[in-house]
């Protein structure tokens, strides 16, 4: 028997879905991580002629603080500083919690310790040479192309559902979007968030033109509005509004907001990606994507 939308279901909140994951960390995500902090924090774990060097007093000390967060004595046995780190983050599977828990005390000892130590002596004989600006950027990155919703930002790390705009745009989008009548414009939305995340900022631009004109389209059809297959983002914009889709009461209050339609997703996309670059390349930020 086919599934049947029955009363108890229906009217029922679509769950919210996301572009997003939270309670893993990918194994070569984790790798990545490791290999950040031993240009960033170093390998040390032992002294340097009878007295701890600079990465491995850093490692220490990091290790400390969390383990006297977590009640507990050591990461694994027989390890210690940068060892003891990547063999419990790489090899343990530890829960997600405490992985970004180590990680953000090793970050924060990046952005605050090695990055007011950068010009000493200990730093260069440490044979640290990422700068803690870069080292940032790349867990960022990392995080970003693995599909995980956390960022180091602010001396921690934050769950990119709780900002701004992951929280009022994207996953409410998401949640429109779900309804089956708006598959393919979800399916161009989701694509858009992939490129996004790969670096390809060109195709993003791309598939978010694309979701937004899915959209209005098929609110056309399914409003039996007239339009054509080949019309732009701006004029299926003006068919919405001549139809009412806003109520005309309320047109005039939205005016402003059918001009920011117009000149946002399309123009950037048409100005930067839409069209041969020709001679001069065209390089599309992620700024400019997002």
């Amino acid at each position: 028997m086919a599934i049947t939308n029955i009363f108890s279901k229906r009217g029922k909140p679509v769950p919210p879905r996301d572009v997003l994951t939270y309670d893993k960390l990918p194994q070569a995500l984790r790798a990545q991580i490791v290999h950040i902090w031993g240009e960033a924090l170093g390998f040390a774990n032992d002294q340097d002629y009878g007295d701890p060097g600079f990465s491995a007093t850093l490692w220490d000390e990091i290790l400390k603080s969390v383990l006297k967060e977590w009640g507990e004595f050591q990461l694994v046995p027989h390890k210690r500083g940068f060892e003891a780190a990547a063999t419990y983050l790489v090899n343990t599977d530890p829960p997600t919690e405490r992985a970004l828990d180590l990680i953000e005390m090793s970050f924060l000892a990046i952005d605050k310790v090695v990055r007011e130590q950068w010009w000493t002596n200990g730093r260069r004989w440490a044979k640290i040479d990422m700068e803690p600006d870069d080292a940032i950027a790349e867990l960022n990155h990392r995080f970003l192309e693995h599909g995980v919703g956390y960022e180091y930002a602010n001396g921690q790390i934050i769950k990119l559902d709780s900002t701004y705009a992951h929280a009022e745009i994207v996953k409410p989008a998401l949640t429109l979007l779900a309804d089956p009548a708006f598959k393919n414009a979800e399916a161009e939305f989701l694509k858009a968030h992939e490129d996004y995340r790969q670096g390809r900022y060109s195709d993003s631009l791309n598939e978010s033109l694309k979701a937004f004109e899915s959209v209005m389209k098929i609110i056309c059809a399914r409003r039996k509005w007239a339009y054509q297959q080949s019309d732009t983002a701006a004029k299926l914009i003006d068919t919405l509004m001549a139809n009412g889709l806003v109520p005309a009461a309320m047109q005039s209050q939205f005016t402003s907001l059918a001009a920011v339609l117009k000149t946002g997703t399309p123009t950037a996309r048409n100005k930067n990606s839409g069209h041969g670059a020709g001679v001069t390349t065209i390089q599309v930020t992620d700024y400019l994507a997002a």
